[in-house]
């Protein structure tokens, strides 16, 4: 499935704070590291900001801490939130 979704271009929101607080998933139990892996496009995206108190930068900083993501890394999410 992981292969289709990346040959399709099928992309998966990911919102970090809200998948650890809400479900208890994060590190090395989230997803996000498998999605890298097989090239599935990503968008790092937060829940309403009224409501968890969390802002888009703080997601990307928090993926950067929790993966270790390059500048370019960095960039390719941000493209893939455009395509």
């Amino acid at each position: 499935m992981l292969a289709e979704m990346a040959r399709d271009r099928r992309l998966v929101e990911i919102n970090l704070t809200s998948n650890d607080i809400i479900l208890g998933v994060k590190s090395d139990r989230h997803p996000f590291p498998i999605y890298r892996q097989f090239s599935v496009p990503m968008a790092i995206s937060t829940d309403d900001e009224g409501v968890s108190r969390i802002d888009l930068t703080h997601e990307y900083l928090r993926a950067v801490q929790s993966y270790r993501l390059s500048y370019a890394d960095l960039k390719a999410l941000a493209r893939h939130t455009l395509e």
